[in-house]
């Protein structure tokens, strides 16, 4: 296999959109819950406060009330996360610009070289999972943990460097 390498220079806005989107990947199952969820919650709210028995006590009510409570506080803890992460975005972006990091990923038989002015990693094709494609983007993740190593997308690498990566990953990792 001949060597494939591809050089990316650092740009800020294509940065912050490979995070959102490297967030996105990783919360996709978990808002899918958080809908049901809330739409759970909803439902067995409006159940019980519409039945007939509007003034009494119940203990469904109160579990129906306790569930819009932790409905309510999932959603909150999202939202922080997600304003955390366009704080560090942000800074990470600032000191990446500043430093005018940019990267070098070199694919070949023996796997995966990466590249850029803090770090060099050289990894095989053995340590790494079937790779996922989601949204235009490439998700390389480590066989030991569910981490995502490598995060490759369209914007940043064109469509003919994008499609020659994913062909690649195919035969070596598919």
């Amino acid at each position: 296999m001949p060597e494939k390498i591809i050089h990316i220079q650092f740009n800020r806005v294509l940065f912050a959109s490979a995070q959102k989107s490297l967030w996105k990947f990783a919360m996709r199952n978990s808002f899918k819950q958080y809908i049901y969820m809330s739409v759970a919650a909803a439902i067995l709210t409006l159940i019980e406060f519409v039945s007939d028995n509007k003034n009494q006590f119940s203990v469904s009510k109160t579990i129906a009330s306790g569930f819009i409570f932790y409905v309510t506080l999932v959603w909150i803890g999202l939202i922080e996360r997600w304003i955390k992460l366009q704080k560090r975005i942000k800074t990470i972006g600032d000191r990446f610009e500043k430093e005018g990091m940019d990267c070098t990923y070199i694919f070949n038989d023996d796997g995966i070289f990466y590249e850029d002015k803090e770090k060099s990693m050289k990894l095989s094709w053995q340590l790494f999972k079937p790779f996922e494609a989601y949204k235009d983007n490439i998700y390389i993740k480590q066989k030991d943990t569910s981490s995502v190593v490598f995060h490759l997308s369209r914007q940043e690498l064109g469509d003919k460097d994008y499609d020659e990566v994913y062909a690649l990953l195919e035969k070596k990792i598919g």
